[in-house]
């Protein structure tokens, strides 16, 4: 289940700690957040998964100027179910990571 939160409350009730300096307006104002909800993560390993696997596009490629489309490098694509990561791992463009 999503819960809408102000992003305001959410760091005052999580203190959630960022990997990378966020622009202006990211997070939104106006967040969901999940609970007991799963989400998936495509990885490059089929058993086993790294902190690799859990870098943004802006921290992949840091010297990139991203412009208008920082507030989506700096985030991170989760799927919110299995049938739509193992869909994505067909995917040419996902052909490097791995299922099981």
């Amino acid at each position: 289940m999503l819960k809408p939160y102000k992003i305001a409350d959410y760091i005052s009730e999580y203190n959630p700690q960022w990997t990378c300096a966020m622009p202006e307006g990211c997070p939104p104002e106006d967040v969901m957040v999940a609970e007991d909800h799963p989400f998936f993560r495509l990885a490059k390993q089929s058993d086993a998964y790294s902190a690799d696997d859990f870098i943004s596009y802006a921290e992949a490629d840091p010297q990139r100027n991203w412009g208008q489309q920082l507030p989506l490098a700096v985030g991170l694509s989760l799927i919110d179910n299995e049938t739509k990561a193992r869909h994505n791992l067909k995917l040419p463009m996902f052909r490097q990571y791995k299922g099981d």
